[in-house]
């Protein structure tokens, strides 16, 4: 019965509380197992349901909605979605049909509004199994679609539900769906998956993307409802392996099936921004530069308390060190006027090869003569300590609240799909079993993920990461012969 429903659902968490308020017509949440995820997306019908207008035709004036709950499989409606509604909506407040061996249900619920009104909202739940979503949505009219696991799903799932979305109720004068669209939750997917790509990397413009903090952050949601609340993931822990850890307890994109990223200290919720980062008034900005064929520039500023922020990229393909300088050149001119900018370069370029071809001079200064930016050598160009620069900001907490490292997600997206995943060691197959190549693939992320090492030694205290070298017991150096140490330090 009607009385036997509370709407009085409050997530616990400002990023799922984000979620369920969200009027965009495409939302979708990432979060660890056990974040609440799953109740908030169950109770979006009961979100927007109030919100419709009433119908105008009848004396009883009606606010009617219909909606879809749309998984995987059967399995998974029976087993864990169906009992997790009830725990939030009873079976019997409703007219509930179906549900059980491998067919829909449906559940209407018409509840009483304050103001005279009644609203009447309508739940399906369906299973794609082994049907494409066409043939499984054929013929259904509704307001909007639920989908759970939406990473385990093929993207033309996503697209037939957004189509159909807002046939219900009938539109006529003035009248029809005051919100209709797709919500959607999923654990951390691979970045090889579509939901990487459509949510992460080239989001639509309205759409919204929600992240949660991972299970063992401070900042984690839903704990209250959690059995042992923090102890829930430690024991989740136990046992479990490295991907399962990663994806499903921390909430974080999961390796390509092509090898392991490089950066593994890399939290994309941490350490990147939607917000646009600017250079440091009166501060420098380090350009990191890596030579070749493919060259590519990455712009870092260092701020007053020592955050190391990669704040624009500029990657180019098949161009030789001329045309790469006119281009450099425009971008400073366009993004960062009036800026002083000083480069680190690979210090390989400084010497004339093959490479540069552009009457036998180094690539450093074919550069840095179309430029018109001073360029000085990097102190090594040895892989290892390159990347422990790298690390180190990324492995540090400033005020134990701030990331040493932020990234700039609008106009970084090459490097933040290569901290995801990109730059990685390659998987290799070695007498028959598997292991990971010891140095990066050379691939598409590689360039601007050297240049932005070559930025990061400017912004490290070299000696510092050759005394950790040593202490490791580091192999050989390979620095530039000539490098004014104190530039190497953050200005």
């Amino acid at each position: 019965m009607a009385e036997q429903v509370r709407l009085d659902y409050i997530p616990d968490g400002p990023v799922l509380k984000a979620y369920f308020r969200s009027t965009a017509p495409v939302h979708a949440i990432m979060g660890p197992i056990g974040s609440g995820k799953t109740s908030a997306s169950l109770m979006k019908p009961f979100r927007f349901g109030p919100l419709q207008m009433p119908d105008p035709r009848g004396e009883v004036k009606v606010r009617r909605t219909k909606w879809v709950q749309i998984r995987k499989t059967y399995r998974d409606l029976e087993r864990t979605t169906i009992p997790s509604y009830f725990k939030l909506i009873p079976k019997d407040a409703g007219d509930w049909r179906g549900g059980t061996g491998g067919e829909p249900a449906s559940h209407t619920i018409r509840l009483p509004m304050t103001d005279g009104t009644v609203c009447e909202i309508g739940v399906m739940f369906v299973a794609l199994g082994d049907n494409d979503i066409e043939s499984v949505l054929r013929g259904f009219e509704y307001t909007g679609a639920g989908f759970g696991e939406l990473d385990l799903m093929e993207r033309s799932a996503l697209t037939y539900a957004i189509g159909r979305a807002g046939r219900y109720p009938e539109s006529f004068g003035d009248f029809g769906p005051t919100w209709h669209g797709v919500w959607a939750d999923m654990n951390a997917p691979d970045t090889d998956s579509w939901t990487y790509d459509v949510f992460v990397e080239a989001l639509p413009e309205g759409w919204a993307f929600f992240q949660q903090p991972g299970g063992l952050e401070r900042e984690a949601e839903n704990l209250k409802y959690l059995p042992g609340g923090r102890a829930y993931y430690d024991n989740q822990m136990k046992g479990a392996p490295e991907w399962y850890i990663r994806r499903m307890i921390d909430n974080r994109f999961g390796f390509s099936r092509d090898g392991k990223p490089v950066y593994p200290e890399y939290n994309d919720a941490l350490h990147s921004t939607d917000r646009e980062l600017e250079p440091i008034a009166g501060k420098a900005l380090i350009v990191g530069l890596d030579a070749g064929r493919k060259p590519a520039a990455v712009f870092q500023a260092v701020d007053m308390e020592g955050q190391v922020q990669w704040i624009a990229e500029l990657v180019c393909q098949d161009i030789g060190a001329k045309a790469f300088g006119k281009r450099l050149s425009l971008f400073i001119a366009e993004r960062f006027a009036g800026v002083r900018c000083i480069g680190s370069a690979d210090p390989s370029a400084a010497y004339p090869s093959d490479t540069a071809n552009e009457d036998d001079q180094a690539w450093i200064d074919i550069v840095r003569n179309e430029a018109e930016i001073e360029i000085k050598p990097a102190p090594t160009n040895q892989p290892g300590l390159r990347q422990e620069a790298v690390r180190q900001a990324l492995a540090r907490m400033i005020s134990g609240e701030k990331p040493g490292f932020l990234l700039s997600r609008k106009r970084c997206p090459i490097l933040r799909r290569g901290f995801n995943s990109g730059y990685r060691y390659k998987r290799i197959k070695i007498g028959g079993s598997e292991r990971y190549d010891d140095v990066p693939d050379k691939n598409d992320h590689s360039h601007p993920h050297d240049a932005g090492q070559y930025a990061a030694l400017r912004g490290t205290d070299f000696s510092d990461l050759i005394g950790r070298r040593k202490r490791r017991g580091g192999g050989r150096l390979e620095v530039a012969t000539e490098y004014d140490p104190m530039t190497l330090r953050a200005t």
